[in-house]
């Protein structure tokens, strides 16, 4: 029996986004030097390892705006609280990707903004919260999610169907490396199958502004039609001139970069939050023990 056990009364609650909210941030604590190193790495003979400053700078730049961690750890929840929302299966990986490719977009246009600075080289921002609200008047809040469409394409075919195909799995007796590895395999296929959609739209959903800002819906959505129209001018001639290789390029570093964390997420969350995902406890309320897997109603934790 899945452990995954969507019903029509156990919607996703405050309970549930914060427990998948706690499981990415331990994991993007835990990961984030390791992250950074696989984005540099060169594979050489004798293999190079980072020097303990590397790490060490690394979370002094966490320790100095911890705000960062919180917001990155935001999207895992969004992706996990819109796939228990949807219902789970294709129709929580469809929303879970919305959410989740939507948060993305707008975490990627705030880091791109907060980097901007004035012509004498001072910080044109003071905070998060002063440049959400000075840009949102400068440019639109439809300005935010600019290229999300492509993300959430990516993010449902990607992270959105990793989460449907663990559903069907059978959790009868789960370990935390079992659902590591469950979680990591999946992941990875689906990193190999996606790799040709995300290198195509690359260029297309980098977070650029566009001129004039995005102040309407209508100049939001057909902003997002040039990005799938210059994808599909893209996809045809790389194919010509570069061939193959261009669809496939960074498959290998993803798979370490992002679904080794993706897997340790889901059986943290499994293990340490959520030993039934997505609610237990609330099923329980309701009286619906019949619903949950053998081991999730005897769980006593």
């Amino acid at each position: 029996m899945s452990s995954f056990q969507p019903t029509p009364t156990a919607p996703p609650t405050f309970d549930t986004l914060m427990k998948a909210y706690c499981a990415s941030l331990v994991t993007n604590f835990f990961f984030y030097p390791y992250r950074d190193y696989v984005k540099i790495y060169v594979a050489r003979w004798p293999p190079e390892f980072p020097q303990p400053s590397f790490v060490v700078y690394r979370y002094r730049g966490f320790a100095e705006n911890p705000l960062q961690l919180l917001l990155i750890s935001g999207m895992t929840a969004s992706l996990y609280g819109g796939f228990v929302g949807g219902g789970g299966a294709a129709s929580g990986a469809v929303l879970g990707g919305v959410l989740h490719g939507t948060s993305k977009s707008a975490l990627r246009m705030l880091g791109t903004r907060m980097t901007a600075t004035k012509r004498n080289g001072e910080a044109r921002f003071l905070s998060i919260t002063d440049c959400v609200r000075i840009m949102t008047q400068e440019r639109g809040a439809w300005s935010w999610f600019c290229g999300s469409s492509a993300n959430i394409l990516i993010s449902m075919s990607w992270h959105g169907a990793a989460l449907a195909s663990l559903e069907s799995r059978d959790r009868r007796r789960p370990s935390f490396f079992s659902d590591w590895w469950d979680a990591f395999r999946t992941h990875a296929f689906l990193n190999f199958v996606t790799c040709p959609i995300r290198n195509t739209f690359r260029s297309s959903v980098s977070a650029v502004e566009r001129s004039g800002g995005v102040r309407s819906a209508s100049e939001f959505f057909s902003g997002e039609a040039a990005v799938f129209r210059e994808a599909g001018a893209v996809a045809p001639a790389m194919l010509k001139t570069v061939g193959l290789p261009f669809f496939l390029q960074g498959c290998v570093r993803t798979t370490f970069k992002a679904s080794i964390p993706f897997g340790f997420t889901y059986a943290l969350y499994r293990r340490k939050y959520a030993p039934s995902f997505p609610a237990s406890k609330l099923l329980k309320t309701l009286g619906c023990r019949d619903h949950l897997p053998p081991q999730d109603a005897n769980h006593t934790g």
